[in-house]
């Protein structure tokens, strides 16, 4: 469905597990829209979702998401254990997405 030009792709698994964790930190936690940014030329929505004091979703407390403005799709995603340290650091770039994807995709 998601497609880089060097032939990385990714799928519903990967794609729906990162919204369902983050939904799901949100709901013991809170959000917070830092602003819009720029990566590789694509106007991005920064924001930070944190779990209240204790509360993980697979060992995250807190995701850092860079949301393209006009698809939703993660451009940088960083995660943090509830002591702050990285788990992961994950970007994605020049990603084409195929016509034919139902915008709702992930929603089923």
């Amino acid at each position: 469905m998601i497609q880089s030009p060097s032939g990385q792709r990714v799928d519903r698994s990967d794609l729906g597990a990162l919204y369902q964790n983050v939904m799901t930190l949100q709901n013991q936690g809170k959000t917070t829209v830092i602003g819009t940014e720029s990566i590789a030329n694509q106007a991005v929505i920064y924001l930070i979702v944190d779990g209240e004091f204790g509360s993980s979703v697979s060992g995250v407390s807190q995701f850092q998401l860079w949301l393209d403005v006009t698809t939703g799709f993660p451009l940088k995603v960083i995660s943090y254990k509830a002591d702050g340290s990285l788990i992961e650091l994950v970007e994605m770039s020049d990603y084409q997405i195929n016509p034919m994807f139902p915008a709702d995709f992930f929603d089923q």
